[in-house]
């Protein structure tokens, strides 16, 4: 019961789950490294059950195939990791977000928002941006659950793909000692009956979900605000001190630019007073920023700590006030690696799921015509060595999931079987050469041609040099025979299969002819 509790609380893409094991380094931003493994298995209770008891720990995956969800969740590890996370939760429920918190197996920290029923990833995704932006969690600060707006078909695997996961609390709870828990606004741990009590009142339902607003200033004219850069908003509600004020005058500055150049000045000195906390006393520094503003054509400065702090891009290109074209590239959400051989790259960017091979990564014509054919993402071309830095990027993010079900050896073994079985085997060896396959004893021999057409059909579409090298690995040999150069491999072992039991009842009607 106390599974299926939980299972609901977390209702996710049932068709898969993720395993992790923990190692006992960190990474820089305080997370757990470790080994995550897809499990092609279906979310049970059993598997909660397995969860609760330490057998596993599990990560789950909140897009479903049908592009709904129920759930969201900011992680906000790297940003409390080692701090008190109360002032954060204070500034949730200040704001009044139904979100709530569980601290994580880093320590860190997790607000999630439970829906009762379901909602579009796509609008969970947007929403959880916004939120994180607005509590000072934007950009790269924090991740950000789902990734996905959906769940697309792999062609490549012939499979339906999997998606970004979450470590789920709770792991272990059955012992004394757990880690990964639900918190009450003191910080406090729950229980997992507590639990269920508490997160009660902040589940939502979908109308409600639909009316949660990011609250604006007084002042402000609602339709101007909206127009206003993500980052500028929080300078206003939160205010900016010391260390970070020229970052944000900066910013400003180009706002106000671009709203009307004849109130620059005024703007900037009367946004000064009421955003620094304290405000820049020397004129001089605002004069620096103000006659370089209306000198040259200058971007916001989106790099910088304290603007990435309420960072939201993808809202930001679409304000009358936000970045241009030429200073946006798309965000990316996540990146894995399907350790397979050779391996698969996933790439979600903006909620949009591209799968890549190593050439199409490090080629920047190839990678564009990915994100155009599968995200309808037109890539603005990068200068090689930014290209270079954006590969990096993706390297330090990179997250290596094993397959369980799907090793590299068993899906060599698939294939081959299934190609020994559709193939049509010749009376000659000598025919081969005409496309056949020819099973002598215990091996097969193929023209690599007619293995490579196999695979095409069988949506596995691998060049040439990637093929013999895939045919090595599963111990596949080129061999001379006949006078002719050909590759030879072990006949798959024939699998036992019991015979279906059939009864037929005799009928006690007369036949009617």
């Amino acid at each position: 019961m106390t599974a299926a509790r939980f299972l609901d609380l977390f209702d996710c893409q049932r068709e898969n789950y993720y395993t992790f094991e923990a190692e006992s380094k960190r990474e820089r931003d305080g997370k757990s490294e470790g080994t995550y493994k897809r499990i092609r298995e279906s979310v049970t209770d059993e598997v909660i059950e397995k969860h609760f008891s330490g057998e596993i720990s599990i990560g789950l995956i909140p897009t479903r195939r049908d592009k709904t969800c129920s759930w969201g969740c900011i992680d906000v590890d790297n940003i409390i990791y080692n701090k008190d996370p109360r002032p954060l939760i204070k500034k949730v429920r200040e704001k009044k977000y139904p979100l709530m918190p569980y601290r994580s197996k880093t320590g860190g920290l997790h607000l999630v928002l439970h829906i009762k029923g379901s909602v579009l990833a796509a609008d969970m995704r947007a929403k959880i941006h916004e939120l994180a932006a607005d509590l000072g969690c934007g950009g790269e600060g924090a991740d950000k659950f789902p990734a996905e707006d959906e769940i697309k078909w792999d062609a490549q695997k012939n499979e339906y793909r999997t998606g970004k996961c979450l470590n789920i609390p709770y792991y272990n709870c059955k012992n004394e000692f757990f880690t990964r828990y639900g918190v009450n606004d003191n910080n406090e741990a729950l229980s997992l009956e507590e639990l269920f009590k508490f997160v009660e009142p902040l589940q939502i339902t979908p109308e409600q979900f639909n009316k949660i607003t990011v609250a604006k200033p007084r002042n402000e004219d609602n339709d101007v605000w909206n127009q206003y850069p993500p980052c500028i908003q929080g300078f206003i509600k939160d205010g900016v001190g010391e260390g970070q004020r020229n970052n944000a005058m900066f910013n400003i500055a180009v706002m106000e630019h671009l709203k009307n150049p004849k109130t620059l000045r005024q703007e900037v000195y009367s946004k000064n007073k009421e955003i620094c906390k304290p405000p820049i006393d020397r004129d001089s520094e605002l004069e620096e920023i103000i006659n370089g503003i209306k000198d040259q054509s200058y971007f916001y400065q989106c790099e910088t700590p304290i603007a990435k702090k309420y960072c939201n891009k993808e809202l930001c290109r679409q304000r009358k006030f936000g970045i241009g074209p030429e200073q946006y590239q798309p965000s990316v959400e996540s990146f894995e690696k399907l350790d397979t051989d050779p391996p698969i790259y996933y790439l979600t960017m903006e909620g949009k799921q591209i799968t890549l091979t190593g050439v199409d990564l490090t080629q920047q014509q190839l990678f564009a015509r990915a994100s155009f054919d599968q995200a309808d993402t037109v890539w603005d071309t990068l200068k090689p060595k930014d290209f270079k830095l954006f590969l990096r990027k993706l390297k330090d993010m990179q997250l290596t999931i094993e397959d369980a079900k799907d090793s590299k050896l068993s899906e060599f073994e698939y294939y081959i079987r299934k190609f020994v079985q559709d193939e049509e085997p010749g009376d000659d060896i000598s025919q081969i050469e005409a496309g056949y396959i020819f099973i002598e004893s215990e091996d097969v021999y193929f023209k690599l041609e007619t293995f490579m057409d196999f695979m095409v059909k069988n949506r596995q579409n691998k060049k040439r040099n990637e093929l013999i090298h895939y045919l090595r690995n599963g111990g596949a040999q080129n061999v001379i025979k006949n006078k002719s150069r050909m590759w030879k491999v072990s006949k798959p072992t024939k699998i036992a299969i019991k015979d279906r039991s059939v009864t037929f009842n005799k009928s006690n009607e007369s036949i009617p002819f």
